[in-house]
């Protein structure tokens, strides 16, 4: 009798002694929705009790145990409970533990883990120390440099103006009979520029005279011949007077009597859509130039504001175009261009991340 109260002492003494010793690194209730890990540091010898239950019944879809870093000592898959017991080797370690889930909703879990210190390692401690690690590696590639340069010789063609020629081009040589307070539209088209060859045709300005009756048409012949010091072209055109105007000249043109009858016009083109009113007037004889309109087309437009008469309106248009005459020349031009080769280069890659440490007890 004496020796079994003896060994149940015994045992209660050695039992009280493991309890007093068993030492909490953790314990939480956590919500799982992918992967969650646990890391701490053991003693040699230490023993390692660890739990885990999911609170909900439901199973979990792994759980790992891991001697860092990479020596797997304990898995388990779908499962809901796991209680472990074991012993670090000879040397300190540290452990991962790794709750893994992927399915719909969360895991709700608690974990707890515990130590039995090895002797003279109570006061260890079970938190890493986490430092910076960086890892080199090499990238190679290869690119396109410049290495030198040198120079080359291309061919290029230069077109050099050899002269203008000016010409005159009539637009517009008529009588028109407008009725008592009616009006008339005259359409003029301009000549499209136009390039052949070597040769390069543009109108640059244009001039009109509008007049009317006998004495309208008089003044006009009267001003109409060559003037001392006109140049040829001018005096040769047949519409001296205006050619004279269109190249910019005083117009040298009398204003017809005083009881001559009258006209209202406008020189009138559309613009994007936009009426646009270039010119206008009220008389019974004028020239006049223009150099805004040289392209397409315009209107004349001529309103005979007699209530009882009809009018006869004379209109005459030219239009002043330069011929220019070209000249290719071909002649080579020094390029400096970069001399390129396709090398070889390396670079490091740096990769920092972190690492746990065992935190060494002070000295």
């Amino acid at each position: 009798m004496n020796r079994i109260v003896i060994f149940l002492c015994t045992l209660l003494n050695c039992y009280c002694l493991f309890a007093q010793n068993v030492q909490l690194v953790t314990e939480q209730t956590i919500k799982v929705t992918s992967e969650t890990e646990f890391v701490y540091c053991f003693a040699a010898g230490d023993e390692v009790i660890f739990s885990f239950k999911e609170m909900n019944g439901k199973s979990l879809k792994e759980l790992e145990i891991i001697e860092y870093p990479s020596n797997s000592k304990f898995s388990d898959f779908k499962t809901n409970t796991v209680n472990r017991r074991f012993t670090i080797g000879n040397k300190d370690a540290i452990y991962v533990f790794k709750l893994k889930h992927d399915a719909v909703g969360s895991r709700v879990c608690n974990i707890k883990i515990e130590r039995v210190p090895a002797t003279g390692t109570e006061n260890f401690s079970t938190t890493p120390v986490w430092k910076t690690r960086v890892d080199t590696t090499y990238r190679h590639y290869t690119k396109e440099v410049v290495v030198g340069e040198q120079t080359i010789y291309e061919e290029r063609t230069q077109r050099d103006l050899l002269r203008i020629d000016t010409t005159f081009v009539p637009l517009k040589d008529d009588n028109v009979s407008i009725p008592a307070s009616q009006s008339r539209y005259l359409t003029v088209d301009i000549p499209d520029n136009q390039t052949s060859g070597n040769i390069t045709k543009e109108i640059v300005s244009w001039a009109y005279w509008i007049g009317i009756g006998s004495d309208a048409i008089a003044k006009y012949n009267a001003a109409n011949i060559p003037q001392y010091g006109m140049s040829p072209k001018i005096a040769m055109s047949g519409y001296p007077l205006l050619a004279n105007v269109a190249c910019g000249g005083i117009s040298k043109l009398q204003s017809p009597s005083s009881y001559s009858s009258n006209v209202k016009y406008s020189f009138e083109a559309f613009v994007n859509g936009q009426r646009m009113i270039y010119a206008n007037g009220d008389t019974k004889g004028t020239t006049g130039y223009n150099n805004k309109v040289l392209q397409g087309a315009f209107s004349l437009k001529l309103y005979n504001d007699n209530i009882l008469n009809s009018i006869t309106v004379g209109v005459k248009i030219i239009a002043l175009q330069l011929v220019k005459y070209w000249q290719e020349t071909t002649y080579t031009e020094p390029v400096v261009v970069p001399i390129k080769e396709w090398k070889t280069f390396t670079e490091p890659v740096y990769k920092r991340y972190s690492v746990p440490t065992i935190e060494k007890p002070s000295k």
